[in-house]
């Protein structure tokens, strides 16, 4: 597995900071989270939700604010706005990830960039579930450094089961990116511990790791951290 570092100048834009909000967190617009001062940068983007964050998505938000803090990593929290097709109450980055709806949908996410990060200042991905299913649409569709120029990875945390036989173009993905894949052991819908995903992947030549972590669909804090560890924060010793 290969990390790479998103490195830039420290963020000069206050935005909405969750830290100077209640842990119930009811804003429904892109906050904030860890230092200013950071010079690493991250969007999540989160699964099928309420119009206000619920619950599960409060915890997934305290557990990243404590990853940002930890690792010096400034943290873009933007909201899908797009109901979800079988469940009209909850918000979806999208639901067939085709061209046309990961276009309409980048946006919003782009828009969260500029909030929370200094301009120019590189990025990239965490997704989970759905919004990890939308990053895999637009990794497999090579649009990530088409529509963000300044990511330049993604992990995705269950959401490696989607269907082998769309997105059939391009050919190759050996200039899109990296893209990380994170199974949960026992998530039986979402996982790819067959490593059917990563290998379709690496047949397209495609930059990509995955890793399995004990736990069902959640977001796994000790893998998280891991992860980031090397990927921002070590790697960060390289930059000038």
């Amino acid at each position: 597995m290969t990390f790479i570092t998103s490195c830039g100048k420290p963020a000069t834009s206050n935005g909405p900071d969750f830290a100077a909000q209640s842990v119930a967190a009811t804003s429904e617009s892109t906050i904030c989270i860890g230092p200013k001062s950071a010079t690493r940068y991250l969007i999540y983007l989160h699964g099928m939700d309420t119009p206000i964050p619920s619950q599960q998505e409060v915890t997934n938000r305290i557990l990243l604010s404590n990853l940002a803090t930890m690792l010096g990593v400034r943290i873009a929290l933007p909201r899908a706005t797009t109901p979800c097709p079988t469940q009209p109450n909850l918000r979806c980055w999208g639901w067939s990830f085709n061209a046309i709806e990961i276009e309409n949908t980048a946006p919003v996410v782009d828009a969260a960039a500029k909030i929370c990060f200094p301009p120019q200042a590189r990025y990239g991905f965490l997704g989970f579930s759905n919004g990890g299913y939308f990053l895999l649409g637009a990794y497999r569709l090579c649009l990530i450094p088409k529509l963000f120029e300044s990511a330049n990875w993604a992990v995705l945390v269950g959401a490696a089961r989607a269907p082998l036989n769309i997105h059939n173009e391009p050919k190759t993905l050996a200039t899109c990116g990296e893209i990380g894949l994170m199974s949960g052991e026992a998530d039986t819908y979402n996982s790819d511990l067959n490593q059917q995903m990563l290998q379709h992947l690496l047949n397209k030549n495609a930059n990509a790791w995955e890793i399995t972590y004990p736990g069902a669909h959640e977001l796994p804090a000790e893998s998280l951290k891991s992860v980031f560890g090397k990927s921002i924060l070590l790697s960060s010793l390289t930059c000038e």
